[in-house]
């Protein structure tokens, strides 16, 4: 199977063009900037060393098996003194158990909106339309099953992030590196390995959930498990052509950065301002994540007609988008 990539690009531009200047419809670009947006809104739209050489004696625990056990009760009773410590604190105590859970509602709010939105905005762009009262409705059993997945991949990243950075604290590979020990510094290598596939492949996953599995619960009607079901046998047979995606997307991505800073820099920092301002920054740069929303859904439909979300659209619509 041969499977493009820049010209799934050139489809996708050509796509983005139907849809945002053929005709011009300034109502259009702000409902579909808004919903980008709002899509968008959590995507980013050791230790001093002790004197001389004595390696016995020291405040940090040392990565010695012997010492294991020591280290893990002094990571607790760490966390023991900082508990008290809140406790002993008016101000820290009203923002733990008032302005944490707060924060945390909030952002899983947040969470929940941008899911119905990534569907919203992904209906409008394969229809060709602006639109969100109606998709809102039609697409919320899905777009609930999406915000549920991503709060679990969400807690479940951090809390595996979490354990890999306190286990390296714990075994005392921290301290023991920075005096220059041999096992320490093999430790911290072997830990920030592991901690480098870890982040790769949350990103892989993040990627693969946004760009294919969404698409694939959309063209199906699919809440996400099966969505993901759906998509596995594909990752499986055609393993290399999907991480290759990853790296064009990278590509990409730093192509952008590039202009960036170079429009940043021709316009005195003005252009940046500009694209850092919510909202503003994403209808300036409306094309282009339009563009990028097509890109995956080019590159799923190259696999099979059942991929092809355009299919799941009348034959007049999908034509106008061509």
């Amino acid at each position: 199977m041969g499977i493009q990539y820049w010209a799934m690009l050139g489809r996708a531009w050509r796509r983005m063009k139907a849809l945002l200047f053929r005709p011009l419809d300034p109502v259009k670009w702000l409902v579909l900037a808004f919903c980008a947006w709002v899509a968008g809104l959590l995507d980013g739209y050791g230790g001093g060393g002790g004197g001389g050489g004595d390696h016995g004696v020291g405040r940090g625990p040392h990565f010695e098996p012997g010492n294991v056990g020591e280290s893990i009760r002094a990571v607790l009773e760490a966390v023991r003194d900082a508990w008290q410590w809140v406790l002993g604190h008016w101000g820290a105590t009203l923002f733990v158990f008032v302005g944490l859970p707060l924060l945390i509602a909030i952002l899983v709010a947040v969470v929940w909106v941008s899911s119905r939105f990534k569907l919203i905005f992904l209906d409008d762009v394969v229809r060709g339309r602006a639109e969100v009262v109606e998709p809102w409705r039609r697409l919320a059993r899905l777009g609930d099953s999406l915000f549920l997945f991503r709060l679990g991949f969400g807690v479940v990243t951090f809390a595996v992030g979490a354990a890999l950075v306190l286990a390296l604290v714990s075994l005392g590979i921290f301290t023991a590196a920075s005096r220059g020990s041999a096992p320490g510094i093999a430790g911290l290598a072997v830990g920030g390995l592991l901690f480098l596939v870890f982040v790769v492949a949350a990103a892989y996953a993040s990627l693969f959930l946004e760009s294919f599995v969404a698409p694939i619960m959309y063209r199906h009607n699919l809440t996400v498990v099966p969505a993901w079901q759906t998509f596995l046998p594909w990752l499986s047979a055609e393993g290399a052509s999907f991480f290759l995606y990853g790296l064009f997307v990278l590509l990409l991505l730093i192509l952008a950065a590039f202009a960036i800073v170079t429009v940043a820099l021709a316009t005195c920092c003005v252009g940046l301002v500009v694209l850092m301002i919510p909202f503003v920054g994403t209808l300036v740069l409306l094309p282009f994540i339009v563009t990028y929303r097509y890109l995956s859904l080019e590159f799923l439909a190259q696999f099979d007609p059942s991929l092809d979300v355009f299919g799941s659209i009348t034959p007049s619509a999908a034509g106008a988008q061509r």
